[in-house]
């Protein structure tokens, strides 16, 4: 049996948290026998998750002072196995090198300036792992020798399809479309072209369409305020907001997907992006960008309406923001358009998503996204 050692936050459920427990179950379902350090900063991970319970036998849990005996010891190979993967590493976490273990490295965000740390962390690393060809790109760009391998967020299997019985309803004369945005993860809601979207949905308003949109927002309330104080009051009485800070857990995310027609998700700048495929794996309509991270969602060449998916295009790159020097235009008529196009073929849209919901899951299922760690792993066996 392989042994590693796994470092990352396996608590909770923001982004960085969902992305870590993904990778670790799929190293447990490949048959690997796991040590696992868990650096949430409340460290309140649930052992007794059934998954976990299931498969405790190839599970060691280390507590926090064991990390430090792990970074300390002289027989990490023969203790812990020959990698370690390490979900957003410290530079500290690099002592255990000199042992001769082996590291892969996965920085948890959508950047296209690497901060320092983080090209120092790389350096020295034996592989870095990358949720997209786009951040492949970045990194590699960046000066950074290191090898990268590809490994895009995965599906978990609590997105599926909900009973035709609970679906909303839609009727252009009675029943609203219900849009679902979210802007939860980020400071900047720019980056999900927040801004452009609260627009769109103002125009569509405007134009007598018959939308709702449900808004899940989470970090920078202040700057999503200023962006909801310049609507109308007819346009904010349409919109549901729904606080969300890496506290509610994926069956509460599919609940909310299979509560709505379609999910609304622009974005300028993806590191990945896994909200379009967690929507499609529920069988409703996406309407999305195709730049940066989220150009990874379809492999095969196919037309995106066929999937139930509309496009929206993208202009050139614009100044950014934070740790963005450029980032892709969108603007408010490419949205405006897309989602009337959405309304005006809906019904064919959602049966196309539900048709290929099945498919969305086993293709990017975590113990498939994972195939090439897993071979760089068993390669250092």
């Amino acid at each position: 049996m392989i042994k590693t050692l796994f470092v990352g936050p396996v608590s909770g459920f923001a982004s960085p948290n969902v992305v870590s427990k993904g990778i670790l179950r799929a190293l447990i379902q490949n048959g690997m026998y796991v040590s696992v350090a868990d650096t949430t900063w409340d460290g309140s991970f649930d052992h007794t998750e059934p998954f976990f319970k299931q498969h405790n036998n190839r599970i060691r849990w280390l507590k926090r002072h064991e990390m430090s005996d792990v970074i300390l010891s002289g027989n990490i190979a023969e203790d812990y196995g020959n990698t370690c993967i390490v979900i957003n590493p410290s530079l500290e976490l690099f002592k255990i090198k000199r042992s001769g273990i082996k590291i892969a490295g996965m920085h948890v965000g959508d950047v296209d300036v690497i901060p320092e740390k983080w090209k120092q962390a790389m350096g020295q690393e034996d592989v870095v792992l990358v949720p997209s060809k786009w951040c492949e790109h970045i990194v590699q760009s960046s000066g950074i020798e290191t090898p990268t391998i590809v490994i895009n967020h995965g599906v978990s299997e609590i997105f599926q399809p909900g009973s035709p019985l609970d679906a909303p309803s839609h009727d252009d004369q009675q029943s609203p479309l219900v849009l679902l945005h979210a802007c939860a993860a980020v400071f900047y809601p720019e980056r999900k072209a927040t801004p452009a979207v609260f627009d769109a949905f103002e125009e569509l308003i405007k134009a007598g369409f018959n939308v709702r949109m449900k808004v899940v927002f989470g970090l920078n309330t202040k700057r999503i305020q200023e962006l909801l104080d310049k609507r109308s009051e007819h346009a904010e009485a349409r919109m549901d907001l729904i606080w969300h800070q890496g506290n509610r857990s994926q069956y509460e995310i599919a609940e909310l997907y299979r509560g709505v027609h379609a999910l609304l998700s622009p974005s300028r700048a993806e590191g990945f992006g896994i909200m379009p495929l967690e929507a499609r794996a529920c069988g409703i309509p996406v309407i999305q960008t195709f730049c940066t991270g989220h150009a990874d969602h379809f492999k095969n060449g196919s037309d995106p309406m066929s999937h139930g998916v509309v496009p929206v295009p993208h202009g050139g790159f614009t100044e950014g923001w934070s740790r963005y020097g450029k980032a892709p235009a969108v603007s408010v008529e490419a949205i405006f358009d897309a989602v009337v196009t959405c309304i005006a073929n809906y019904d064919e849209l959602r049966a196309d998503a539900l048709a290929r919901a099945a498919k969305v899951l086993d293709e990017w299922a975590w113990p498939n996204v994972t195939k090439p760690l897993i071979q760089w792993i068993e390669s250092t066996s």
